[in-house]
């Protein structure tokens, strides 16, 4: 009597699992197929596509820059768009990134590189570096100070 009981619950405990679906599964699911295969069967809009891009870097541990690549190659009108998607789902590989979307779309450099600084001043020198402030290096020109200092000329 006691077994009935117990497999009853188990039973029912497997059957109500079957209709959920876990966001690993979800994962495991996009990680299937490969990276070439979901970039052209997205539906060819932006916001398609830079999902899938952030899917495959994020949920699939693939390189950053060897999606980009493929991406781009897929989607070239969409080169900047794929790169920040890309810097958004692996900020630490900015560099590759950035080298691999100018590599696949060598006549966007201009473009992609903007966006990129756009999105992250900082990537362009736009914030004071930590070795300068820690040096002690002053702010403003080479006269010093903290500003209206002269600075060298040839006037």
């Amino acid at each position: 009597m006691m077994r009935k009981t117990l497999l009853v619950p188990l039973t029912a405990l497997a059957m109500s699992g079957m209709g959920v679906t876990s966001l690993p599964a979800l994962a495991a699911d996009v990680c299937v197929n490969s990276a070439e295969h979901q970039l052209t069967n997205t539906d060819h809009t932006r916001q398609e596509v830079t999902v899938a891009v952030q899917q495959r870097i994020t949920e699939c541990s693939e390189k950053a820059a060897d999606i980009v690549t493929l991406a781009i190659g897929v989607y070239p009108k969409l080169a900047s768009d794929i790169t920040l998607a890309a810097i958004d789902a692996a900020p630490d590989q900015i560099s590759e990134i950035v080298e691999a979307a100018v590599a696949a779309a060598p006549d966007q450099a201009e473009e992609i590189v903007s966006a990129v600084t756009d999105r992250l001043p900082t990537a362009s020198g736009a914030a004071p570096s930590p070795a300068a402030t820690s040096l002690g290096v002053p702010r403003g020109g080479s006269g010093g100070g903290i500003g209206g200092g002269t600075t060298a000329s040839s006037s």
